[in-house]
């Protein structure tokens, strides 16, 4: 049974990280106007930035796209779009567990309009915390500036994720679909 078990585990975590593909970049980080950050644990959220992500890029515009623990200077963003799931009782997912620590060393040299999209399930207490708790991270630092108030997106729902497009769209004369 021990055996099962270990191997079971392994396997749950090579699927996981199969399904976090990493998305190819066409620009560079400082490049890009539209900065994507996406914390996951199990790469439901991925899908979703990824399809934000090609559309930006449809669109004719440059987007970079990243995990949050991957955070730093953007010399040319003019808008940063997190997506982030909430893991456990409110914490971070593992691809963004060291964000909070990240944030506060990092300058941005631009004023950067940002809008936060959560996911989570309105079954556990700490839905979408560590969406909220991102949207604050940001209120604190110089040069932000809030575009969207933080959306919440219940159990991955495409519907609620299209009505959040759909106000992205009217803040920015942008036409994108997914």
């Amino acid at each position: 049974a021990l055996f099962f078990f270990i191997y079971s585990g392994f396997a749950m975590t090579l699927k996981r990280r199969n399904k976090t593909k990493k998305t190819k970049n066409k620009f560079n980080k400082d490049d890009a106007e539209y900065i994507i950050l996406v914390g996951s644990e199990t790469g439901n959220t991925n899908d979703f930035a990824r399809s934000f992500f090609n559309a930006i890029l449809e669109n004719g515009k440059k987007a970079y796209i990243t995990e949050l623990n991957n955070y730093s200077n953007f010399s040319s963003a003019k808008e940063i779009i997190v997506f982030t799931s909430t893991y456990g009782e409110g914490e971070a997912p593992i691809s963004a567990n060291k964000f909070d620590k990240i944030l506060p060393t990092v300058h941005q040299n631009l004023e950067i309009q940002y809008s936060v999209v959560g996911f989570g399930s309105l079954l556990y207490e700490a839905y979408c915390k560590y969406a909220e708790d991102v949207d604050v991270m940001l209120k604190k630092h110089d040069n932000f500036v809030e575009k969207l108030p933080v959306f919440k997106i219940n159990n991955q729902s495409f519907e609620a994720f299209k009505t959040w497009l759909e106000s992205w769209n009217a803040k920015t004369d942008f036409n994108l679909t997914v």
